[in-house]
């Protein structure tokens, strides 16, 4: 197999990019950060009740996500489905109702998750964004 000039060196730069990031990944670490951002001081039951907080918080906006997501590409598939079948119709408008009715369960769950912790007073507080008021 025999290379030309150009791709020998579209190679050869492609290689020194390849190897750019070793120097500036070669800085001497001097302290770490936290990565899951839990206070030292606090018990291990807060730091166990913490984190299974924000699994719940990121389980819920994952699910909300997937949501919205099904009720973009349900809209889509009822655009492009309209001038055709009835099947194709009549499949983008059940996902659309089940997309809805999801959304309607996780916004419960909410509610839900958020009368036990009141209840059992650990904070009534929705797990909420902190760009919320």
């Amino acid at each position: 197999m025999k290379l030309n000039k150009t791709s020998l060196i579209i190679s050869l730069c492609l290689f020194g990019l390849l190897l750019s990031p070793i120097g500036a990944y070669a800085q001497p670490v001097t302290s770490f950060e936290n990565p899951l951002d839990v206070p030292t001081n606090m018990s291990a039951s807060t730091v166990v009740a913490l984190m299974v907080g924000r699994v719940i918080t990121f389980v819920v906006y994952l699910a909300a996500f997937i949501a919205l997501l099904a009720i973009v590409i349900a809209g889509i598939r009822y655009i492009l489905a309209a001038g055709g079948g009835e099947q194709e119709v009549a499949k983008a408008k059940q996902i659309l109702l089940w997309s809805i009715i999801g959304l309607f369960i996780i916004g419960l769950a909410l509610v839900i998750l958020w009368a036990i912790r009141f209840i059992l007073g650990i904070g009534g507080t929705l797990p909420l964004p902190t760009y919320f008021p």
